[in-house]
């Protein structure tokens, strides 16, 4: 009777509990349902149908670990990456935020589980150090500190032999603000910190649990890429994925983007009439630019930098050698695809406005149109520090610097490198590491003796351009991109959303599901693992186009 009595009082104690449980997960429901848009209900709803396979691997522990990026588009990427991956590695799908402390951030991080967890992450996590991590932490920070005495070994600093410098620098300057790294301000010290630590965390978890593979966001900032760099030191698969584009990163290539080193290769693969189309369409594509359209195979671009020809003369009028430099953003990563000929964007202005005492030509400065906030108090007090820099206003357009006689330009990896080419005009880039070196319409230059050398001697300069290889370069850039795995027509979905910067919120999974099929599933699953089993380094739009036309 007592053990009848016993068995009772356990059941009615289980029962109780399935009770709150249910009542919170109403509750729980009732705060979703008024907290997130109903098309985000709608897309959990789908993922909750079409994303089963995964809880074959639930209790595995194998896992494939997902950074939570709560841009829509992404995540409609990850989905299908991630999937592949545990089927691949009959593994779990693991979610983590990848700041410190990140899941204490509230509703955010609620909904973003929600979200992950609908497509098959059944396990979250933020990142957190122990005391004697913090401890190890500090200690290895305080050594690296030590040890770095200029910019150039910030740029190659290691960790235990990982490199991470390249992603400590973009890092500090882009949560910063800096247009460059000063070693005596406190700010510094404490990025130095929080990369250790996110190389301290990481290093611990991979020593931990038998991660499989890592998907991830970026490339370019320690918050994403330490765990980059430590999985690909041990043989891990790294990507980085999003609507348009997949990268597998391995010691080959440690970074995304790099995909520029292959154009040449995969524009001979193509049929000769593709080519000749291709070619005419760049062409064509470029005039657009030059007439002035805003957002010529751009998205981002909200201003055109070839828009309000004034007719009037910009440049003054002389003999001498003009030169104009093209600006970047100092900010925004100078590392995505490489190391360049200075560490930053700061030191190759401070580069040039020594070189301009030396020299007697015309130096003016033009930057982007659509240059974000803090660029410009910069600028100013570089050009009134070196009085031979001439800054032309934002608005001024590149026909009338032509118009006016501009010899050569000067960029580190920017855009304007393919632009004026087209147009005839000398551009020298200080980069190896930038989307055109597979060509030579421009100069690409890695050794700062030649580039002294090179700018010293302007006059002497022609560089042989053959429009061809610009088109060619220009179609397989922008117009042959791998865009359309994700969405039939990504450049089409685009325009039907309101713009480039819709794609973070809810309408992504309303257009997503418009369009979707079975069929239209099952081959972006077919070729997610086929891309994962093939090892290549990023996904081209030959293997696109077959997977979805065959």
């Amino acid at each position: 009777m007592l053990e009848w009595q016993s068995a009772s009082r356990g059941r009615n104690g289980i029962n109780k509990m399935k009770s709150i449980f249910e009542k919170f997960r109403r509750l729980f429901e009732l705060f979703w349902t008024l907290l997130t848009d109903k098309r985000e209900r709608a897309f959990v709803r789908h993922n909750r149908r079409h994303w089963r396979s995964f809880k074959a691997f639930e209790s595995r522990e194998e896992q494939v670990l997902v950074e939570v990026y709560p841009i829509a588009s992404s995540i409609l990427a990850q989905s299908y990456l991630a999937n592949a991956l545990a089927q691949v590695n009959q593994a779990k799908i693991v979610a983590f935020d990848p700041y410190f402390g990140g899941w204490v951030r509230g509703i955010y991080n609620w909904r973003n589980r929600r979200l992950y967890s609908s497509f098959g992450a059944r396990k979250f996590f933020g990142l957190s150090l122990n005391s004697a991590e913090r401890a190890e932490a500090e200690k290895i920070t305080a050594d690296l500190l030590l040890r770095m005495k200029t910019k150039e070994d910030v740029e190659k600093l290691e960790v235990e032999g990982i490199w991470i410098g390249d992603l400590l620098y973009d890092s500090h300057l882009m949560r910063n603000v800096v247009p460059t790294i000063d070693f005596d301000d406190p700010k510094f010290a404490a990025s130095t910190l929080a990369a250790v630590s996110y190389y301290v965390f990481w290093r611990n978890y991979l020593d931990r649990f038998k991660v499989k593979a890592a998907i991830v966001s970026h490339c370019v900032y320690y918050e994403n890429a330490v765990i980059v760099r430590l999985c690909v030191a041990r043989g891990i698969p790294c990507y980085q994925v999003n609507a348009t584009s997949l990268y597998y990163v391995d010691k080959k290539h440690i970074r995304a983007y790099n995909d520029y080193l292959y154009l040449p290769r995969e524009f001979s693969l193509l049929p000769a009439e593709e080519q000749m189309t291709g070619l005419a369409l760049a062409k064509e594509r470029l005039e657009l630019r030059f007439k002035g359209e805003v957002g010529v195979d751009m998205f981002y671009s909200t201003k055109s930098a070839y828009a309000n020809d004034s007719g009037e003369r910009v440049l003054r009028p002389s003999e001498k050698v003009k030169i104009l430099i093209a600006t970047h953003c100092f900010f925004d990563s100078p590392h995505p695809y490489g190391n360049n000929l200075f560490t930053d964007f700061y030191e190759w202005l401070t580069f040039l406005g020594e070189l301009s005492n030396r020299t007697d030509y015309d130096w003016y400065i033009k930057t982007h149109p659509d240059v974000l906030p803090g660029n410009a108090p910069v600028i100013a007090e570089l050009v009134k520090k070196y009085p031979k820099f001439t800054l032309l206003p934002q608005t001024v357009s590149h026909l009338q610097i032509i118009r006016d006689g501009v010899n050569v330009v000067l960029t580190v990896f920017g855009t304007i490198a393919v632009e004026y080419a087209a147009l005839g005009l000398n551009v020298i880039n200080a980069s190896k590491s930038n989307p055109h070196a597979a060509y030579d319409f421009n100069l690409h230059i890695d050794d700062k003796a030649e580039y002294e050398r090179i700018l010293l001697d302007l006059k002497n300069l022609k560089i042989q351009i053959d429009p061809a290889k610009v088109y060619e370069h220009y179609y397989m850039y922008y117009l042959n991109r791998p865009e359309n795995w994700l969405f039939k027509d990504y450049k089409k979905f685009v325009e039907e959303i309101g713009g480039y910067n819709a794609q973070i919120g809810p309408i992504t999974y309303e257009a997503f599901l418009k369009e979707f099929s079975p069929l239209r599933h099952e081959q972006t699953n077919k070729l997610m693992t086929q891309f994962i089993e093939s090892k290549e380094y990023v996904l081209f739009n030959r293997q696109v186009k077959i997977a979805f036309n065959g």
